[in-house]
């Protein structure tokens, strides 16, 4: 992979790390309970996008799907389910 791949995966994760932040700060800052679960399936989707980021960008250097199912507390199939970078991605 080269650097401006990997970082347009940095950036990745950092910009969906930030609109996680900004959906959890709506919660707290929510009038009422239906703001706040709204806030709060934003904030879901949003964590979802970063856990896609963050393991994107940790195949991409090159880390194992054991480590990876480790960190995430899942099987190592469990982990690698939706997250296969395409074969010209994947870590030698």
């Amino acid at each position: 992979m080269i650097d401006t791949e990997f970082e347009d995966l940095v950036a990745a994760r950092a910009h969906a790390l930030n609109v996680l932040v900004t959906f959890a700060r709506n919660i707290s800052n929510a009038d009422d309970f239906g703001d706040m679960l709204g806030a709060l399936r934003l904030t879901e989707l949003a964590a979802q996008q970063a856990r896609s980021a963050i393991i994107r960008e940790a195949r991409a250097a090159g880390d194992s799907w054991e480590n990876i199912a480790d960190a995430l507390g899942t099987s190592t199939q469990a982990a690698r389910s939706g997250f296969e970078l395409p074969n010209h991605q994947q870590p030698q």
